[in-house]
């Protein structure tokens, strides 16, 4: 059996993902081990990696939802968080996920990253979007700035999001950037990584299964994002990653 303080840096990201599980938009679980914490949301479409946090004694995993204090004890796999209020002790044993951190560990070293090909894009982009529309499309054309597209299919609304010449307060990609695209990216999935920090480099990887890798400037977070494949109709096609 060992106790566990979890320090404040880590209980914020705990805490963050607890918000976005509640909100609806990152149901998820947390696998924590050595000192990297691991988040894989429920629809396998993100997966995040935080690095540079405490250590921990020992690898534990639960769900964002069951969080409750910074105060844990596990025993034999099984987490326990406990709360002490007014005198009064309250200890919530939680069941824990069938994934476990070595599991999810396994699962990111398997990943062949490539940054050779990134897109700088702050948060301040997300109040573009529009929530009620499922998709964003990311797209990069010879000789064009990287766009950005949400459609309304029954409408048939197109917003359009693109970075003036010179002007880098939404994008800053890469001057050779090749041309790709486009890649779908839920909405959802797009906004709640913007939940976690102010800047985000969307890395595009090669391949017939599309993904993008992500990192925050001082790479503390990096994660894998799971994209959709646009046809000519523009109908959505999921890809697992």
């Amino acid at each position: 059996m060992t106790n566990v303080k979890i320090d404040g840096v880590t209980e914020a990201m705990f805490a963050q993902a607890v918000t976005l599980s509640q909100a609806g938009r990152l149901r998820s679980t947390v696998h924590c081990g050595g000192k990297e914490v691991l988040i894989l949301n429920m629809d396998n479409t993100i997966f995040l990696r935080f690095e540079g946090g405490q250590e921990f004694p020992e690898p534990f995993s639960f769900f964002a939802n069951d969080y409750e204090s910074p105060k844990i004890r596990i025993d034999k796999g099984q987490i326990t968080f406990i709360t002490n209020s007014g005198g009064i002790r309250r200890a919530k044993a939680c069941a824990i996920p069938k994934s476990t951190y070595v599991d999810l560990r396994g699962l990111w070293l398997n990943f062949n990253i490539d940054k050779s090909q990134g897109i700088r894009i702050v948060k301040g982009m997300v109040s573009l979007l529009d929530d009620g529309l499922s998709h964003v499309e990311l797209s990069k054309s010879a000789g064009k700035n990287v766009l950005l597209v949400q459609r309304d299919i029954y409408s048939g609304t197109r917003i359009e999001v693109s970075r003036n010449a010179g002007n880098t307060a939404l994008f800053d990609e890469n001057e050779d950037i090749e041309p790709f695209g486009p890649i779908g990216i839920r909405t959802v999935d797009f906004q709640a990584l913007f939940t976690f920090t102010e800047t985000l480099t969307f890395y595009v990887q090669k391949g017939e299964r599309p993904w993008m890798y992500f990192e925050t400037d001082d790479a503390g977070m990096g994660g894998i994002l799971a994209t959709c494949v646009y046809d000519e109709l523009s109908e959505v096609k999921k890809i697992e990653v």
